[in-house]
């Protein structure tokens, strides 16, 4: 894992949440492996979070409330603890 991802997983706001660290942390590194074009909230769910494989992320909310949780706690680490952070995390929105 990079430095900048430890600094924000040891924050406040992270260590509070293991759902917000497990996410953040699949999510960085599948993109620093080059294979955030094929991560999928789906298999995140079921792999991390153990729900059932008829999960649906259509018509469960789950992985896009925790998408918005940690997108708030990563603007929230960077505007009060990470002011001097030379490289900020963030989790963009689909679509």
């Amino acid at each position: 894992m990079t430095d900048a991802l430890q600094r924000v997983l040891a924050s406040q706001r992270f260590v509070a949440s293991p759902k917000m660290r497990s996410f953040l942390a699949y999510i960085v590194e599948e993109t620093i492996a080059g294979r955030e074009a094929d991560f999928k909230a789906y298999t995140f769910a079921i792999d991390a979070l153990e729900k059932p494989e008829r999960f649906d992320t259509q018509t469960d909310p789950t992985m896009r409330v925790l998408a918005e949780r940690v997108r708030t706690a990563l603007v929230e680490h960077y505007v009060e603890d990470g002011t001097d952070d030379p490289i900020r995390i963030t989790v963009p929105t689909s679509g």
